[in-house]
C-alpha cells in the first residue's frame, strides 16, 4: 500500500508539474503577442516594412539602367522614328513645314508634361541656377530653328541628300566637346571628321567648286536649304553638349524644357 500511494503521489506531482509548465508557456506566448501588439501600435514593424517597400521601389525605378545596350537600343529607335517623320514630312507637301513642326511640339508637349507632372520634375527645378536655365532655352530655340530648316530642306532635296548634310552632326559634336567639354579628340577623329565632310561637299556638289558641268546639281533654293541645314545642324550639335552637361537633371525635366 505505501509502495502505491508513493507511485500515486508521484505521478500526481508529475502531472501538475506539466500543467504549471504549460500555463507558463500560455503566460509567456501571452506577453510575447502583447510585445508584439504594442510594437505594431507603436508602429516599428509597419516601419520596416514600409522601407523595405521603399527600397524595393527605388530599385525597380533605376533597374532599366542596369540594361545591357539599353542605350544602344534607345538611340536606334530615335533614329528609325526620325527616318520616318523624315519620309511623311517628305510626303505631306499640302502642309506647310510650321504647320507640322507646330503639331509636332503639340504632340512632345501633351508627353512630356504629364510625365514631369507625375514624377514631380517641373522643367526648371528649383536646384536649377541660371546658366543652366538660359542653357536649356538656347537647346530649345537651337532646335527649333534646326527642325524647321530640316523640313523646309525636305522640300527642295532627297531625303538621302539632306540626311547626308545632316549626318555632319557628329563632325561639330567632336569639335564642340572639345572645346567645351574638353574631351578627347585625336587623329583617328580629325580623320574621320575631313571624310564626313568631304562626303557632304560631294553630295552637296556646289556649283562654284564642281562647275556647271559636273553633273546634276541643285538649283539655288537647294543650295540655301542644304547651308542652313548645315548651319542648324552645326548649332544644335551644342544641345548634345548642353544635355551632356546637365547629364544630373531627370530626364523628364530636360524633355518638357
Amino acid at each position: 500500500m505505501d509502495t502505491l500511494e508513493a507511485n500515486t503521489h508521484e505521478i500526481l506531482g508529475k502531472t501538475e508539474k506539466r500543467h504549471t509548465n504549460e500555463k507558463q508557456i500560455h503566460c509567456d506566448n501571452d506577453l510575447l503577442i502583447r510585445d508584439t501588439e504594442s510594437n505594431q501600435n507603436e508602429g516599428t514593424v509597419v516601419h520596416t516594412g514600409y522601407r523595405l517597400d521603399e527600397e524595393s521601389v527605388r530599385e525597380m525605378s533605376v533597374s532599366w539602367k542596369n540594361v545591357p545596350g539599353c542605350g544602344i537600343l534607345l538611340l536606334l529607335c530615335y533614329v528609325l522614328l526620325s527616318n520616318l517623320v523624315n519620309v511623311m514630312v517628305k510626303d505631306l507637301t499640302s502642309i506647310p513645314p510650321v504647320s507640322l513642326l507646330f503639331y509636332r511640339s503639340l504632340i512632345m508637349l501633351g508627353v512630356s508634361m504629364p510625365w514631369a507632372v507625375a514624377v514631380n520634375k517641373p522643367p526648371f527645378p528649383p536646384d536649377m541656377d541660371r546658366k543652366e536655365q538660359g542653357l536649356l532655352l538656347f537647346r530649345g530655340v537651337v532646335g527649333f530653328v534646326n527642325i524647321l530648316a530640316s523640313y523646309y530642306s525636305l522640300r527642295y532635296l532627297n531625303i538621302g541628300d539632306q540626311k547626308m548634310v545632316a549626318s555632319s552632326r557628329p563632325v561639330w559634336v567632336i569639335l564642340f566637346s572639345k572645346l567645351f567639354l574638353k574631351e578627347h579628340c585625336g587623329c583617328i577623329e580629325v580623320v574621320l571628321m575631313v571624310l564626313m565632310m568631304t562626303g557632304v561637299v560631294i553630295v552637296v556638289k556646289p556649283p562654284y567648286l564642281f562647275g556647271s558641268a559636273a553633273g546634276p546639281a541643285y538649283d539655288e533654293p537647294a543650295m540655301w536649304s542644304a547651308l542652313a541645314v548645315l548651319f542648324t545642324t552645326a548649332l544644335s550639335a551644342n544641345t548634345t553638349i548642353i544635355l551632356r552637361k546637365m547629364r544630373k537633371q531627370h530626364v523628364a525635366s530636360l524633355t518638357a524644357a
